[in-house]
């Protein structure tokens, strides 16, 4: 059943959802008419403001302990274990701040970003998106700057080198054909 809220449906602002299927005013209801037994009067399809905002609270409580279950990847240890050293990550870094230092922008994109380490560099008035192609090292950015308050990284699970497919039905490009 879709329930859509409505501010205007009464004073107190109620769902105001589609009739429940033979209760309607062309669907005939019950033998005799009136209500089925224990229905009160004005109880049709609606929910109160509080108790949807219990509803999405609950939701969001839920959502919030969901975690992925991590699988090792390549790029799990990147900046620990994979890389030449503390040597070439401070020297890139100090790369990176140099180059974007008398530079004004208000928007960055950083294409294989790994866990953020370079997105996090930037201010928080910039906004920042971090793609990468490995789920752990973007939930891993995802919870870093959640818990940083870092509200201007928005971190996406993205191969940009195997596009899923598009169009009408997702049907126009098939990622096994070569275009």
């Amino acid at each position: 059943m879709e329930y859509e809220y409505n501010a205007s449906c009464s004073p107190a602002g109620k769902i105001c959802g589609q009739t429940k299927p033979g209760r309607g005013p062309a669907g005939g209801g019950p033998p005799g008419g009136g209500r089925p037994a224990g229905e009160k009067p004005g109880s049709e399809n609606n929910f109160s403001k509080q108790k949807l905002e219990i509803l999405l609270k609950g939701l969001e409580s839920f959502v919030q302990k969901l975690s992925l279950k991590k699988i090792k990847t390549t790029w799990d240890d990147y900046y620990t274990g994979t890389i030449l050293g503390d040597d070439y990550l401070i020297a890139k870094t100090a790369l990176v701040k140099t180059f974007t230092s008398d530079l004004e922008y208000g928007h960055v994109i950083d294409l294989g970003a790994n866990d953020g380490h370079f997105s996090s560099l930037f201010a928080p008035g910039i906004q920042v998106i971090a793609t990468d192609a490995d789920p752990n090292c973007i939930n891993d950015l995802y919870l870093r700057s959640r818990q940083d308050g870092r509200a201007n990284i928005l971190p996406l699970v993205i191969d940009f080198t195997s596009p899923h497919p598009i169009g009408w039905n997702n049907t126009e490009r098939n990622p096994s054909h070569q275009d």
